[in-house]
């Protein structure tokens, strides 16, 4: 299956169209939107920037040796969530831990597009 991430709203507002055709001709199933913002001080900015990336990531892996653009990896024996009792507060605490790692396997399995934003301004 191919995904097309998109990292900015920026990206969606000035080429819908060019999303939509792309998604047809690709024959890309899933688009996922990254929504993050920061403060800068004076507004609100995207995280990532206007920047695209197309990957292609199988719809049920069966082992990591499956070609994808990237695994997510966990340990077997996380997370681990602990419960204490906190008597001077009065109250319980929850104590979770998590173990995982990103692996970027295939240069091949995802291409980056960088300023996709910026090409309503080159074609406008």
């Amino acid at each position: 299956m191919i995904v097309l991430f998109i990292l900015s709203q920026e990206v969606i507002f000035f080429l819908p169209d060019t999303i939509k055709y792309t998604l047809q001709i690709l024959d890309i199933k899933k688009v996922i939107v990254g929504e993050s913002v920061y403060y800068d001080g004076t507004q609100m900015k995207d995280i990532w920037g206007n920047h695209a990336i197309l990957a292609y990531v199988p719809e049920n892996p069966q082992t990591i040796d499956e070609p994808s653009f990237g695994y997510t990896i966990r340990n077997d024996r996380y997370p681990i969530v602990e419960k204490v009792r906190d008597e001077l507060a009065t109250s319980d605490v929850i104590l979770v831990r998590d173990m995982t790692g990103v692996a970027l396997l295939s240069d091949v399995a995802g291409y980056l597009i960088l300023n996709a934003g910026e090409l309503y301004e080159v074609y406008n």
